[in-house]
């Protein structure tokens, strides 16, 4: 069995998300700060996370990311889950660096690879960005304007990403990320 994944790791506590995430609960903007969080220590709200922040679990806690993905140490926050797109993969960054490196590359890659809609988020910028083999994204931005780049894999990377045919298996709970 896997090691329970944490927050925390050699007495700090990763808090990437409170930086990367809004909730409106707390009319905390994404990419801002929040007047909760203690950087490295965690949320000083009444020493408990409000309800919509410790409801949050990041593709690491999940397991649903590969163990060298910790946010504090990777500098961006990975999250699966179902939006207007569809199976979709969101990675979070305080820069666009981040997601520029080898390890933001391959989480890519492995996430367009298992057909998943892939979200990169940087402050003033969001990329979207599918698998070539799937049809184009028709997108209808909402909310506050914001630079949108909808994009398929071949021209975010320079090299085609296509998706792998589905395994029809009963893999379990966590299926797509075991293909």
């Amino acid at each position: 069995m896997a090691a329970t994944r944490s927050c925390c790791h050699d007495g700090i506590f990763c808090t990437l998300c409170c930086f990367t995430h809004g909730v409106p609960a707390l009319d905390k903007r994404p990419f801002a700060d929040c007047r909760h969080c203690v950087e490295r220590m965690g949320c000083a709200a009444h020493m408990l996370p409000p309800d919509a922040c410790a409801a949050f679990r990041c593709a690491y806690l999940t397991g649903m990311s590969d163990d060298d993905t910790w946010p504090h140490e990777c500098r961006f926050v990975q999250e699966y889950r179902w939006t207007r797109y569809g199976h979709t993969w969101i990675m979070s960054a305080l820069d666009a660096a981040r997601l520029d490196t080898s390890l933001a590359r391959r989480e890519i890659i492995q996430a367009l690879e298992r057909g998943l809609v892939v979200v990169l988020e940087k402050p003033g910028r969001t990329v979207i960005t599918f698998a070539d083999d799937r049809p184009a994204l028709a997108i209808a931005p909402r909310g506050e304007a914001q630079d949108i780049c909808v994009t398929p894999a071949s021209e975010y990377f320079g090299f085609s990403v296509s998706a792998k045919p589905p395994v029809h298996a009963d893999l379990g709970v966590h299926a797509w990320h075991q293909m």
